[in-house]
């Protein structure tokens, strides 16, 4: 048995709550159309959002791509996030809320890591 889980992909200011679609770029739009159809397929919901609708465990706003049309929904409960929103001091402060409380397939650590490039080249001296 597949749990139902609800999957949020946040992003920064390239997804924009006013819009019918969630990117201005169809290349962006379809390529998430073609995941939340492989997320639905396997008993799961897919959602695109503007980080700053995250509030405590909830998305105030978010779209999802269902028959073929996408929609905005409000008050979703969050389940698992991907954060694609920039990376920057002041992001850090949600970053470390949504860890608490959520499982984050790109973690806060290893975002630091890949991002410092002076991390990177101590870790690996020799490359």
């Amino acid at each position: 048995m597949t749990t139902s889980m609800n999957i949020v992909m946040l992003y920064g200011d390239s997804v924009a709550i006013n819009r019918d679609k969630p990117f201005t770029g169809e290349l962006e739009n379809t390529a998430y159309e073609l995941f939340t159809k492989h997320v639905a397929d396997e008993g799961s919901r897919f959602y695109v959002a503007h980080y700053d609708q995250y509030d405590s465990g909830v998305m105030k706003k978010a779209y999802e791509f269902v028959d073929g049309v996408w929609s905005q929904v409000e008050q979703i409960r969050v389940d698992i996030v991907f954060d694609k929103y920039i990376f920057a001091d002041y992001t850090l402060p949600l970053r470390k809320e949504i860890e608490q409380h959520h499982p984050v397939l790109n973690v806060l650590e290893l975002e630091d890591f890949c991002k410092d490039k002076l991390k990177v080249r101590d870790f690996f001296p020799d490359h």
